[in-house]
């Protein structure tokens, strides 16, 4: 059977068709391309603004280190009214802004010292601890699980039994072991049994587990204060740490008249006695926060370091 004539037509409509097939598919992967490249240059410009934004935080610590180590040739006490415990507006480096802020170590209690590296409880600081959470409206019998997670044992402190018995680690999601060391991280306070955010919050400002077993009676918050003379005089703490602090603030403490100067502000002997015992004038530890921005991008650097008479040195670092 034969065929008719093909109708040309027909065959030009078969064309065009092939042709807008083509052409459809033609953009589909340019704008498939389009996409990808302009998701490939965002992604290429917040690494970009990331590396900035790191760089920058590092920059900062390196200004408050020299800024320190300059500090410490400048004069042999440390206290709120020189230039390193000031706020610092933020600082604008090229099309980034970096802000710096330096607190002493040394005016917190340190955690860490509750137990000695012979593994025996240091009375002083575990007193000290407990009249900083009664002041804070936490239970003072916490001190007890932060003791039970450094000290080298694996009984608790107070019953004996094993600790995971004791605080019920192993019934946890997922499993907390206690350290039994010494804490890495202030944050590892919050895997302790019985504390949590709310908890933590309060008492982060006042405890820290770096800096020296001596509190620097000229930077130390009035709580921490406080705690320190309550737990050697009970009963009047609040009145005398009011006292150091106003007079701290016209006339700073120096290292070989705290003991002096506390008798002549009205302290009973023994208190002034103590504190002179518990107390310095020099800090070398110091917490560094920076927080660096480079368009959407922000870093928050924290760095600790141990200021010698040279140098500093890096003693903890995190950056997110």
């Amino acid at each position: 059977m034969s065929r008719g004539p093909i109708d040309p037509r027909s065959q030009s409509g078969v064309a065009l068709i092939m042709v807008l097939l083509i052409i459809a598919i033609l953009s589909i992967l340019v704008l498939e391309f389009h996409f990808n490249a302009r998701v490939n240059f965002a992604i290429a410009n917040n690494i970009a603004d990331d590396l900035r934004a790191n760089y920058l935080a590092l920059s900062g610590m390196n200004v408050a280190g020299k800024f320190l180590v300059e500090d410490y040739n400048d004069n042999k006490y440390d206290h709120l009214n020189e230039d390193w415990a000031m706020p610092l507006p933020p600082i604008p480096i090229g099309d980034g802004m970096v802000t710096v802020q330096i607190v002493d170590e040394n005016s917190k209690l340190n955690l860490n010292r509750l137990v000695r590296t012979s593994g025996s409880i240091n009375k002083r600081t575990q007193d000290q601890l407990a009249a900083l959470f009664v002041s804070l409206d936490i239970d003072p019998a916490l001190v007890n699980p932060i003791i039970d997670w450094i000290d080298p044992n694996d009984q608790d402190v107070v019953s004996g039994v094993y600790e995971d018995s004791a605080y019920g680690y192993s019934q946890m999601t997922p499993s907390v072991q206690p350290r039994n060391g010494p804490m890495s991280s202030l944050s590892e306070l919050r895997q302790v049994a019985g504390f949590n955010d709310e908890i933590f919050s309060k008492v982060e400002p006042y405890v820290t587990i770096f800096g020296g077993s001596r509190i620097n009676i000229n930077t130390a918050p009035v709580e921490v204060l406080a705690a320190l003379i309550e737990s050697i005089e009970p009963g009047t703490s609040g009145d005398w740490a009011d006292v150091i602090v106003e007079s701290r603030a016209e006339k700073p403490f120096k290292k070989k008249n705290i003991r002096r100067d506390l008798k002549r502000l009205g302290l009973p002997s023994n208190l002034a006695r103590q504190l002179n015992k518990a107390c310095t004038v020099k800090t070398r530890t110091f917490n560094i926060k920076v927080i660096a921005t480079t368009n959407e991008t922000t870093k928050v650097l924290n760095a600790v370091l141990v200021r010698q008479k040279d140098r500093v040195d890096l003693v903890y670092l995190r950056t997110i």
